[in-house]
This record gives C-alpha cells, structure tokens and sequence, in this order.
C-alpha cells in the first residue's frame, strides 16, 4: 500500500498518538486510546497493519462484536518510523532491552516536535538511564501498562529526573481518558509492579521445578488460597515465557540480586519454543495459538 493509505494526512481537529512496537502491550494500548476517540497510529517495521489481526482474533474469541473491532480500524493507520505524522504522544512498546528501546526512542525523538511526549512502557528499565540520550529529556516518561492492557486499570508511571511538570500533567489526563489509574511510583530498576510480580512467578516456576507440585495445584492454591484472580503460571504462559525471562534477566542486570537469577526450567521452556499461548504451548498445552 502506498504510504497516504497507511498515515493519511492529520486531521487537526482530532487527537492523535502513536505506538511503537505492536505486541501484547503495544496493542492493548492503540486499542485503549482507538476506543476513547484517538486516531492511533501503528510505528511497524514494516508499515503494515498489524491491529486488525488482534482485534479479529477478539472477534473470533467473542470478546468483541465485529462492528466494534471495524470501528476500532477506522481510527488505526500504520507507517514506519521514517513516516511518522505529528502525533501528541508515542508510547514504546518494543521488547525489554536498553539498547533497543534507546534506538527506538532515538529515532522517533528525530521525527516528531519536541512537544511530542515520548512514554516508555519498559517493565523495569530506569526512565531517566533511558532519556540521557535524547533530545529534550523533559518529555520522556514511564507508562507501564499492566496486561492484559484492555482490562487492567492500573498504569505504573514513572517521572525520570528531568521529566516536566507539564508531562506530568498530561500523563494523568492521559489515564483519565482512557479509564486507567495513574499509579507514580520511583524512577528505581523494577518499579513496584514488576518486582511483585516476578517475585511470584518466579518463585511459583522454582517449586514447578523442585517438583513439589503441580502446575494446576500451585495456580489452584494461588487463586482459591490467595485470591489471585489468575494464578502464576497462567499468567507466565499469557504473558509470555520470553517476555517473562527478559524481564527477569534485566532485573539481575539491574539488581544484581540472586532472586532474579531465572530458574533453569524457563531457559530449556524457551529452547524448546514453549512459550506460552501465543505459541500453543509453555507450563500448559492449548488448543488455539495466538498469532
């Protein structure tokens, strides 16, 4: 497709952000922002869309009628980086890893106006070690997004040494519209909601491994004992056992703490391509794989 009918020209009366990286969290949240009004645009490799498919797999799971996920498309378009419209906001989504998200960041940073805010929503990555290298530091926060991002109200948000009042500001207006709680915790490796989470995750793997119980009891203990509304492995295969080790691998790097040294069982998991739903298999087997 040529480039006008991914990113047609913007309309000034409207609101306009933009996405990086389209996965599990890039997607929920072009779905949040689409679903409050928002033109979103999707930042791809390639240009090409990649919203449609996820939202016609709601579809196809009955989460979502089909005139929703049509009126959701009409407010998507897609380009590349080089492509990128005047937006008011981008939110990274690529995967946890400084380097990259630096690159990325350094190359939207080049292509929008300097009151474009730039949001992070790395898991345990400092915000402040992340905006050293860009332009005007001032405008670049943490949006941590929980997932699922459609269905979690919590966003942890992180203000880095140099991000302004204004963001701030904007931040929270931001959360407001699209129905989320604003949670600011410090700019410190791990933020609050990574560190719980892989503190249960992790420890749930470490006793799958030990042997001392099953998958299905320890995610039965945890939600009839504990009142998690999912348990932790579950939630590890919905997250992804990829997503789940780079975060864990980033946090030793980080911290240095041995808590965070990944259990052995989630390297031979991710050597034998079980990572969870999105490849049909990870601590559990399922019928449908999510693409």
């Amino acid at each position: 497709m040529s480039e006008s009918q991914y990113c047609p020209v913007p309309d000034p009366t409207r609101h306009r952000m933009a996405v990086v990286g389209v996965g599990a969290i890039g997607s929920g949240v072009a779905q949040c922002f689409a679903a409050v009004g928002y033109d979103v645009v999707q930042l791809t490799r390639d240009g090409a869309d990649r919203m449609g498919a996820v939202l016609q797999r709601q579809v196809a799971r009955g989460t979502m009628t089909p005139d929703q996920a049509d009126e959701l498309m009409e407010r998507m378009s897609s380009c590349t980086i080089d492509e990128v419209p005047e937006v008011e906001l981008v939110v990274e989504a690529v995967s946890e890893d400084f380097e990259t998200k630096v690159a990325v960041l350094q190359s939207v940073a080049s292509r929008v106006s300097e009151q474009t805010v730039l949001a992070s929503s790395t898991s345990t990555i400092p915000i402040s070690s992340l905006a050293e290298s860009l332009p005007v530091p001032s405008r670049v926060v943490g949006m941590h997004f929980m997932t699922p991002v459609p269905r979690m109200r919590l966003v942890e948000v992180i203000r880095g040494a140099h991000t302004s009042d204004e963001v701030v500001a904007r931040v929270e207006q931001w959360c407001r519209e699209i129905d989320k709680v604003a949670a600011w915790v410090n700019d410190q490796p791990g933020f609050v909601a990574s560190r719980l989470a892989q503190a249960v995750v992790h420890e749930a793997v470490h006793i799958l491994s030990e042997g001392e119980a099953s998958a299905e009891v320890i995610d039965i203990v945890a939600t009839l004992g504990l009142n998690m509304p999912v348990g932790p492995l579950r939630l590890l295969d919905e997250v992804g056992v990829d997503v789940a080790l780079r975060g864990l691998d980033s946090l030793y790097a980080l911290l240095g703490h041995p808590r965070y040294d990944a259990d052995p069982l989630l390297r031979e998991l991710l050597e034998q391509g079980r990572l969870g739903r999105k490849s049909g298999r990870g601590i559990y087997q399922y019928a449908e794989v999510a693409r």
